[in-house]
């Protein structure tokens, strides 16, 4: 879940909140190649309108469908956890770095709709 309200500390950029039971638009993530995919070797995602298969070991990119800013992570700690930041960056277009690069980890072959995101 994110929405257009920057975290207060840490790196101050949009807030990421994990939820159980998605039930708005501000749950919605497009499932994107990564940043530079050539040198990534991956093409990953959906592009208009079609669809490939996710496979384990592949990178991926996740764009909030609401805001168009990219699921981020950087050497930054959460103000709550104090662990690793976990937050939605950049300026609305989709664009973003390799900290908006996420590799997929499951014990299938392929990530499927109805297997839990670890």
């Amino acid at each position: 879940n994110s929405e257009s309200k920057n975290l207060g500390s840490g790196s101050g950029q949009q807030i990421v909140t994990a939820i159980e039971n998605p039930t708005t638009l501000n749950t919605l993530w497009w499932v994107r190649e990564p940043n530079e995919p050539e040198s990534r070797g991956t093409a990953a995602g959906c592009t208009e309108g079609t669809a490939s298969p996710i496979q384990c070991g592949q990178i991926i990119r996740l764009t909030h469908l609401e805001t168009m800013r990219n699921l981020h992570s950087h050497n930054v700690k959460s103000p709550l956890s104090r662990q690793q930041e976990v937050s939605s960056y950049g300026q609305g277009d989709g664009a973003g770095d390799n900290g908006d690069d996420w590799k997929v980890v499951c014990s299938s072959k392929y990530w499927r709709r109805e297997n839990k995101v670890h």
